[in-house]
């Protein structure tokens, strides 16, 4: 299901939504789930100005030159040659090289849900918040009963739509081996075996007990329009490898960064801002 059918389908589901109440985490209070692909996206690179969504006629490319910022180690958001050979890096991590000092991006792994020519979307795995699973559930007025998931930590997903909710989570089977129907009501399914859902369904599954075996629950995500992910690349300020279900769920969040990196069988001490991997 893709980004331009899940936001359609979203748009529908206004009765399965509800309101979290985050201040002080996440901005004011807002839509927990939701319209979560509704059409204030924005670029990474200058997320002060709003996407209108993922449909192709709104994505653009910022050409202007911007002022360099010596602590980020960026100046102007280049522009992929045409003839470039398209990639697709849905399904991989992104992993922020020593050059990239930003306090959001800064040694962040982001695992990413989507990637087409459009653009792409995806969550930062390894920045928790100061809020865990329990909290977020008595916020939104659900008691949650999976003992495993109470002082697990709600993450930032990265800096757009920061009050809204993004639950990373195991494929769900619906019974039916040959439906293409997904458990919850508004779900992306990854290709690579995970799937993504932005509906209250899915909180209200693991409130009861039941739901996902392994999730990562964040507020907000990352996002990038037409060719920016790929000027980033080209700018070597990220590594890309294969994910790896096991990093995002099963490993300390503090040693998921080097662990993604041993994916490409590298140390920190390796890197330096100069080198990328695309």
């Amino acid at each position: 299901l893709g980004l331009a059918a899940v936001r359609r389908q979203v748009g529908s589901l206004k009765d399965h939504t509800i309101l979290a109440d985050v201040k002080g985490h996440a901005g004011s209070a807002g839509a927990w789930c939701g319209a979560a692909f509704s059409p204030q996206r924005r670029s990474r690179r200058n997320h002060r100005k709003p996407w209108s969504g993922f449909s192709t006629s709104c994505y653009r490319v910022h050409a202007a030159m911007e002022p360099a910022d010596p602590t980020r180690g960026e100046g102007k958001i280049g522009i992929m040659p045409p003839d470039s050979a398209p990639i697709n890096l849905t399904h991989h991590f992104l992993i922020a090289m020593p050059g990239l000092r930003d306090a959001t991006f800064g040694k962040s792994v982001i695992y990413l849900c989507e990637h087409s020519e459009r653009g792409a979307l995806g969550l930062i795995i390894n920045k928790p918040s100061d809020i865990n699973l329990k909290n977020l559930f008595d916020k939104v007025e659900l008691s949650l009963r999976r003992d495993d998931l109470i002082e697990m930590p709600v993450f930032h997903g990265g800096p757009v739509q920061t009050e809204r909710g993004f639950v990373l989570h195991d494929t769900m089977l619906t019974g039916d081996a040959s439906s293409s129907d997904t458990a919850y009501a508004a779900t992306m399914t990854i290709p690579g075996g995970l799937e993504m859902t932005t509906s209250k369904d899915v909180l209200e599954a693991l409130a009861t007990g039941a739901g996902p075996r392994r999730v990562l629950v964040s507020l907000g995500y990352s996002a990038w329009g037409e060719g920016q992910l790929e000027s980033e690349l080209a700018e070597n300020s990220w590594l890309t490898v294969g994910a790896d279900a096991a990093v995002i769920f099963d490993t300390p969040v503090e040693q998921r960064y080097d662990q993604a990196l041993a994916l490409l069988g590298l140390q920190y001490w390796m890197l330096s801002p100069q080198a990328g991997h695309a």
